[in-house]
């Protein structure tokens, strides 16, 4: 039971990192989507176990380029106002939440780091062994 658990957690964190790295690849295509390209999109890629999305961006792109050319000020200023602009939204949206959670992390880094220095402190310090003598410099 617990082996088939392993697997079929292996086996989906396996599909997640797919689906994320589709995910971005897409973005990424979407986000230099008008510009002109003299190579094909994304050419220096390795693309094991996702050829169809390469094939299927590259089609696009081409089609698209062809449609609807753009000069590169254009696209320049779209892609700060899409990208960058949804970017830096999508963090000042997140920024409340994620607040709450650093006070909280903070606050258990200070109180662990604490209890440790003060556990460290009270530990007795064991008996040297007979015959064992301490420099003086060591215990100064």
């Amino acid at each position: 039971m617990g082996v088939a658990f392993v697997i079929l957690q292996r086996r989906l964190r396996h599909d997640w990192m797919r689906c994320r790295l589709t995910a971005e690849i897409t973005r990424s295509a979407l986000a230099t989507w008008g510009l002109p390209r003299a190579l094909r999109l994304f050419d220096d890629f390795e693309w094991a176990g996702i050829e169809p999305l390469h094939r299927s961006l590259d089609v696009l792109h081409r089609r698209a380029a062809r449609a609807h050319p753009a000069g590169f000020d254009e696209f320049r200023q779209r892609y700060l106002t899409e990208r960058i602009g949804g970017q830096l939204a999508y963090f000042a949206r997140q920024e409340p939440r994620a607040k709450p959670f650093l006070l909280c992390l903070r606050g258990g880094f200070f109180l662990s780091s604490t209890l440790a220095i003060c556990f460290a402190a009270a530990y007795p310090e064991p008996p040297l062994p007979s015959g064992l003598a301490v420099h003086t410099w060591f215990c100064s």
